[in-house]
């Protein structure tokens, strides 16, 4: 009797695992392509490697949840995106420092068009008897107006 019992819960329990069987496999396959999917586009913001896109989601396709872990943990830290803003913004800061000049003497800043270091008072630029402009102190001539 109880053999009876299991045997017609099992035939009745059948059809009901056999779907659940069916949307856990289809949840895994899509949280799988979902995992690859989005690791395709976290690694192509990452790197310009083929080779390295190809691996990186080929890893998390075969291997799933682990594939992900190994990826998040090895990726690279920082987007192509951001590099390039902080190579350009050192780069304005190297620019910003090589532009700006600074007192022969006490080595503080100064401005493009000061005569007179505003500190130690050391000449800086001469201004031009002919046309009144600033030249650099070693010029012999005037380069704006010939004199």
């Amino acid at each position: 009797m109880i053999e009876e019992l299991l045997g017609d819960f099992l035939a009745q329990a059948l059809p009901v695992l056999k779907i659940v069987g069916i949307v856990l496999a289809c949840y895994v396959a899509v949280f799988r392509l979902g995992l690859a999917a989005w690791t395709y586009v976290d690694i192509r913001s990452r790197t310009e490697s083929l080779l390295a896109q190809l691996f990186a989601t080929l890893l998390v396709l075969l291997t799933g949840l682990a594939g992900f872990l190994v990826y998040y943990l090895l990726r690279p830290h920082e987007k192509i995106a951001e590099a390039d803003a902080r190579a350009l913004e050192r780069e304005y800061i190297l620019q910003d420092f090589e532009q700006r000049p600074v007192c022969p003497t006490c080595q503080r800043g100064s401005e493009v068009d000061f005569v007179l270091c505003p500190y130690c008072h050391t000449p800086l630029k001469k201004k031009c008897p002919a046309c009144g402009r600033l030249m650099d102190l070693t010029w012999q001539i005037c380069p704006y107006c010939g004199q």
